[in-house]
């Protein structure tokens, strides 16, 4: 950097690289947030038409379990006469895993021939209670061992008594059907936790119905459990959390027939593909650009730094005494010119000055040898 050529070039590449880089950083800060604002607004777009399928989804089985349920023959009570009617209005509908009729002291009859005694589940209790339809959480069938979750209807006799509860069960992968069509960036998916937050369907069938999303985990961060208990809470909510060395992005929406939560989850990076090409261009930009700013600094350098040296060299020979020396240079810069014109001048005027006191010098000498 002791050199014209040198500083040239470091001074244009520190200029042209603070430059490049602070418009780069700009620009990539810029696509990045603009990307991340659309893939949460086409995430939040999606969870919302999710949670409106997923509600039209309750409704549909509420309807149809309360149409089956006021029917003269479930209110009868009477197991004979009810089972061919569950059968042909029913069996097959909705793909319940199991349907049962209930009385009031819990003891249930289902379709496939079974007894069994269910006073002491949630849906049951509700619907006695409350004489509503009630839709549990997410629970392992006591029929099947499967996840499932239940609808509950009442059923009501003369005097609009209430005399049984008729339930079905839904498995929890039939829930899922609703989500895989669902995709979010490339690989993102759609899950759905029931009122207490236990998974009700997801992706990873070994964590439906076990794992709670509501509390935080080695496999539920901060954040993304924050979001779930938002969910269940009624509200909206985006949230981004890390999780297995991946940034994440998540966004929540509430069911409102049955107090669950939808989610979608998918990587950040998914929604910066064109971040990461803009990077890659500009970084090929900047290559280009780099390698023209130096080509174009040791052109600049080498037209000031060769007549400088050209003329370094000629004033050596003329302070060696050679006066009678001219610096023959033609450069296209003015200064340049300039500085040989006024150096030769510089030169021929001290040529003349030698000169007129060599020759006063001859003329002392000579007076002085003929005293």
């Amino acid at each position: 950097m002791n050199t014209l050529r040198g500083r040239l070039i470091g001074s244009f590449l520190t200029v042209i690289l603070l430059a490049l880089g602070g418009l780069g950083y700009t620009a990539f800060s810029l696509s990045r947030d603009a990307l991340m604002e659309l893939g949460q607004k086409e995430g939040i777009a999606l969870a919302k038409g999710v949670a409106v399928e997923t509600n039209l989804f309750v409704e549909g089985v509420a309807n149809l379990l309360k149409s089956v349920a006021s029917s003269s023959t479930l209110q009868s009570m009477n197991w004979e006469l009810q089972r061919p009617a569950l059968e042909s209005g029913l069996k097959g509908t909705y793909s319940f895993e199991t349907v049962f009729v209930l009385d009031l002291q819990g003891e249930a009859r289902t379709l496939e021939g079974a007894t069994a005694n269910y006073g002491d589940r949630e849906y049951f209790k509700a619907v006695r209670d409350t004489g509503k339809l009630f839709v549990s959480n997410p629970q392992v069938s006591r029929a099947t061992g499967n996840n499932v979750v239940v609808f509950a209807v009442p059923i009501f006799g003369e005097g609009n008594a209430l005399v049984g509860v008729l339930a079905a069960s839904v498995n929890s992968e039939v829930l899922m059907d609703l989500y895989k069509a669902v995709v979010w960036g490339r690989t993102g998916y759609a899950f759905l936790v029931g009122r207490n937050g236990i998974f009700a369907a997801h992706p990873n069938q070994e964590i439906v119905g076990k794992l709670n999303a509501a509390e935080v985990g080695p496999s539920i961060p901060e954040e993304l459990a924050g979001g779930v208990r938002q969910a269940l809470a009624g509200q909206e909510k985006v949230v981004g959390y890390h999780f297995q060395g991946v940034d994440r992005m998540a966004v929540f929406e509430p069911v409102a027939a049955t107090g669950w939560g939808v989610g979608l989850s998918s990587p950040n990076e998914e929604f910066l593909g064109a971040v990461s090409e803009l990077r890659t261009v500009l970084f090929v930009v900047i290559g280009v650009i780099v390698l023209l700013v130096v080509a174009l600094s040791l052109w600049l350098a080498g037209s000031i730094s060769r007549p400088v040296a050209l003329i370094a060299q000629h004033m050596e020979g003329v302070a060696a005494g050679d006066l009678s020396r001219r610096i023959p240079l033609s450069s296209s810069l003015r200064e340049i010119r300039n500085l040989v014109r006024s150096l030769n001048d510089m030169i021929a005027a001290q040529g003349r000055t030698v000169a007129a006191i060599r020759d006063s010098s001859r003329e002392v000498l000579e007076k002085a040898e003929g005293m």
